[in-house]
C-alpha cells in the first residue's frame, strides 16, 4: 500500500502557512519531516530562513499526526496486509526501528498491539521465547508481526527473512497462527505473507 508523500507534506503544513518554497527548503535540507526531532529548531531556522514559530507548528503538527493514527487505527480487523499496514500505519512517523507484535482473535479483530522491541538490533535481541511469551501471556492464537523501517526501504532484509522463517517454524510448532509478517517504510508496507514468504 503506498500513500503520496507529497501530499502528506502539505497536509501537515497546512496549518503553519508554510509556503511551497518553504516545504522544498525544508525538504531539502532534513530529507524526511518525520525527522524534525532530530534537528535544533534555532539551528534548522538558520539554515532555512524559516521563522522557529513556524518550525514548532510544523513539530506538533507531526505529533498531533502520530496521536491521531494511535488512536484512529485503534484495534481494526486485520483480514488483509492492508489491514494490517492500516493498523500499525503509525510506524512510518518513527525514527527508530520498533518490532511489534498484534493479536487476532477468531473473528480477525486486532485485540492487542504490544512493543516488543526498539532499536536497530531489534532482531538480533528477540527471542523465539521471548516473542511467544507475550503471546500465551496474552492467550493468543493468531498473530501478525510489525515492524518499521525508518529508511522508507520496505525490501526485506537477510535478518528479516531468517527471523521470519524461525518465527513461522516455531509458530507451527506452537499452533499458532501466523498471519502476517508486515514491514512499514515511510510511504508504502511490504507484507511476507502477499509475497509468499510465509
Amino acid at each position: 500500500m503506498k500513500t503520496n508523500p507529497n501530499e502528506n507534506v502539505r497536509v501537515l503544513s497546512s496549518g503553519s502557512c508554510l509556503t511551497d518554497a518553504e516545504i522544498t527548503t525544508l525538504s531539502s535540507v532534513m530529507g524526511d519531516f518525520r525527522k524534525i526531532d532530530q534537528f535544533d529548531l534555532d539551528e534548522l531556522s538558520t539554515a532555512t530562513n524559516i521563522p522557529v514559530e513556524k518550525l514548532i507548528n510544523i513539530k506538533s503538527s507531526i505529533e498531533t499526526v502520530k496521536r491521531l493514527y494511535y488512536s484512529f487505527y485503534n484495534l481494526p480487523s486485520i483480514r488483509s496486509p492492508e489491514d494490517a499496514h492500516n493498523a500499525f500505519r503509525f510506524l512510518q512517523f518513527e525514527n527508530h526501528e520498533q518490532f511489534w507484535l498484534g493479536i487476532v482473535d477468531n473473528g480477525g479483530r486486532l485485540t492487542s498491539r504490544i512493543k516488543i522491541k526498539t532499536g536497530s538490533t531489534s532482531f538480533a535481541l528477540l527471542t523465539p521465547a521471548e516473542l511467544f511469551r507475550e503471546v500465551f501471556k496474552l492467550q493468543g492464537h493468531r498473530i501478525v508481526l510489525v515492524h518499521n523501517h525508518p529508511s522508507g526501504n520496505i525490501t526485506p532484509s537477510d535478518e528479516d527473512l531468517k527471523f521470519t522463517k524461525l518465527i513461522a517454524k516455531a509458530a507451527k510448532l506452537l499452533g499458532i497462527e501466523l498471519l502476517d509478517h508486515v514491514i512499514i517504510g515511510a510511504y508504502a508496507s511490504y507484507s511476507f505473507r502477499e509475497h509468499l514468504l510465509i
